[in-house]
Order: structure tokens, then sequence, then C-alpha cells
């Protein structure tokens, strides 16, 4: 920012650092993933809760990171409760 004079979000733009937290986006990244990964999902239906790590791992990875944890654990649950 000193060097460059620009703001801080336009360097976070600039970069591809902003946090995904389009939920919309993010529900069609989950449904993607339940689909690809049904047996996990019957077993995390059938008490194997850890497995809520691998979904948002996936989502994590699927999004270089930059998926808001919280909503993807949130609109997961959703989907699975």
């Amino acid at each position: 920012m000193a060097s460059s004079g620009k703001s801080a979000i336009a360097i976070i733009d600039e970069k591809g650092l902003r946090q995904i937290s389009d939920s919309s986006a993010l529900e069609d990244m989950i449904d993607k993933i339940l689909a690809e990964n049904e047996e996990n999902v019957q077993r995390f239906r059938d008490g194997e809760s850890k497995l809520l790590g691998f979904f948002i791992g996936q989502v994590m990875r699927g999004t270089q990171g930059k998926a808001d944890q919280a909503l993807t654990r949130e609109i997961i649950i959703k989907k699975l409760g």
C-alpha cells in the first residue's frame, strides 16, 4: 500500500484474496461435492459427524481457501440435516 498508493480493498481484489461469502455460489459447490461423495453423505447421516470436516475441507480446496468457513459449515449442516 505504501509503495503503490492503492487502497487495501484494491490490493485484495487485485490479488484475488477476497473471501467468498456468496451463499448461492457456495451452495452450488456444496451440492456438487455432496453428489460426488454420496457414500460419505450416508456415513455422516449414520452418525460419523467427523465427516463434516471432510466436506468443509473439500469446499475450501475447491475455492482455494477463500470460502467463508462459518457460512460453509452452516450450509453443509443444513443440506445434510
